[in-house]
């Protein structure tokens, strides 16, 4: 089934999947009866009132409970791809290369770490 002819069904029109001057009408009585502004266009809240459309369905599905009056959900995750995409590229480069470079010099500066030596257990002399 057609959105047209869904919408035809729900309004009370003769369901013949062409928007036509009798789905208008209905449409015009659909919405007085709802206390909508009455337009002949199936507009959001028609659609909604209708059980056509469900503009929460359409939401993301962390806003959801949210547009139902739940909790706000979390921007930090947005917030930090947002602030990400503000440095360019050869940024994060350079910021590595400079980190590179000083791990390179504190190496160079301590040198290489030995590996502590075991310490060998003296063994008693049997008789």
């Amino acid at each position: 089934m057609t959105d047209t002819a869904l919408l035809q069904e729900r309004v009370g029109a003769p369901a013949t999947d062409v928007y036509d001057q009798a789905t208008e009408n209905a449409v015009v009585t659909f919405q007085q009866s709802r206390g909508i502004t009455p337009s002949g266009n199936p507009d959001p809240a028609t659609l909604t009132a209708a059980g056509v459309y469900d503009p929460i369905a359409g939401a993301a599905r962390r806003f959801q409970g949210y547009l139902q009056g739940g909790s706000r959900p979390g921007t930090f995750g947005r917030d930090l791809s947002t602030a990400m995409n503000q440095v360019p590229w050869w940024g994060y480069f350079v910021v590595g290369v400079g980190l590179s470079g000083l791990a390179f010099l504190a190496y160079r500066r301590r040198g290489p770490q030995k590996p502590p030596e075991k310490k060998r257990k003296k063994q008693s002399k049997r008789r």
